[in-house]
């Protein structure tokens, strides 16, 4: 069911109904709310060092990975990244962030403010199923 919101804007004289219809400036408001997001963030000599430059994060819309050395560097950014989208208003949905490691994560979890983190096998990124170290296309086909 499509959600409906009405806005009513009142002046001295008269008010009207305003309906939104798919407006093409929220996702842009949201990347630069976004943007300005990564900007509050230090997070030098973290990430995962490639070649004397470190990787931090891929981003997409609203769909981030977060990379990490070790489970400690992964929660001081998360952390981090937590702080910085409230400043700004947003808020991270800690149903879908997940914890996934190339290497045996240990048993002790991972929390970011009050939510344990879950580690996982495989998740699916911009609709693309991710496995490290396995073959991601026999459950794409599948899926």
């Amino acid at each position: 069911m499509e959600e409906r919101r009405n806005l009513v804007l009142q002046t001295s004289e008269d008010a009207f109904q305003f309906r939104r219809q798919g407006d093409v400036i929220s996702p842009k408001l949201f990347t630069a709310a976004l943007e300005d997001v990564f900007k509050l963030l230090d997070w030098s000599g973290l990430g995962i060092n490639i070649n004397g430059e470190y990787i931090t994060h891929l981003r997409f819309a609203d769909d981030i990975v977060v990379m990490a050395e070790t489970l400690e560097d992964l929660g001081t950014m998360l952390d981090g990244l937590s702080r910085a989208f409230q400043q700004v208003g947003l808020k991270m949905n800690m149903d879908k962030t997940k914890i996934m490691s190339n290497v045996h994560v240990a048993p002790t979890p991972l929390n970011v403010g009050d939510s344990a983190l879950e580690v996982v096998d495989e998740y699916v990124y911009l609709g693309q199923t991710v496995q490290l170290g396995k073959s991601n296309f026999e459950k794409e086909v599948n899926r």
